[in-house]
């Protein structure tokens, strides 16, 4: 039976295989999910804003070891226009997530995901994460455990910064 359990938790957990649903280089799916006050989150809250999306369990080891990673990013780019969404599926209740988030001390926005978030984004497996520039277009996908996710994260910051800039210097 651990065998079992431990094989589910691997392949749903850390899954590399390619999607060929994945949203990049297109806009990025519109979705619902909930604060964990109850309020519905809808993704257009975050126009203007390079995201990153983080589909996340609480049960998924690589998950939860990118959390100092996540917490690094939106401390050193908040400022920059940087949001960090934390998209938690198959959680539990908005107050099991919010004691995980203490316990973790997670310093993100976080909200509660469904099956539909994770079907628009073609999610196979956590962690997975999506960056998206502030027009809305879906840039890198990064899947499963990335011991180098924050340098990933953070070059292709800067790349959509230097953009974003070259845009603004073209008359």
């Amino acid at each position: 039976m651990m065998i079992a359990w431990l094989l589910v938790l691997l392949f749903t957990c850390d899954a590399f295989a390619e999607n060929s649903s994945s949203p990049v280089g297109r806009p990025a799916p519109e979705f619902k999910a909930f604060h964990l006050n109850g309020s519905v989150f809808h993704s257009t809250e975050l126009r203007g804003e390079i995201v990153l999306l983080d589909f996340w369990a609480v049960w998924c080891p690589p998950c939860i070891e990118a959390i100092p990673k996540l917490n690094r990013l939106q401390k050193e780019f908040g400022s920059k226009n940087l949001k960090v969404l934390g998209i938690a599926v198959y959680s539990g209740t908005s107050g099991d997530v919010r004691r995980f988030m203490q316990e973790h001390k997670m310093e993100y926005m976080v909200v509660l995901g469904d099956e539909e978030a994770l079907e628009a984004f073609g999610v196979i497996g956590y962690p997975t994460y999506f960056l998206v520039d502030p027009e809305g277009k879906v840039r890198h996908q990064y899947v499963g455990e990335l011991q180098n996710l924050y340098d990933l994260v953070e070059n292709d910051i800067k790349l959509i910064h230097s953009e974003i800039k070259k845009k603004e210097q073209t008359p």
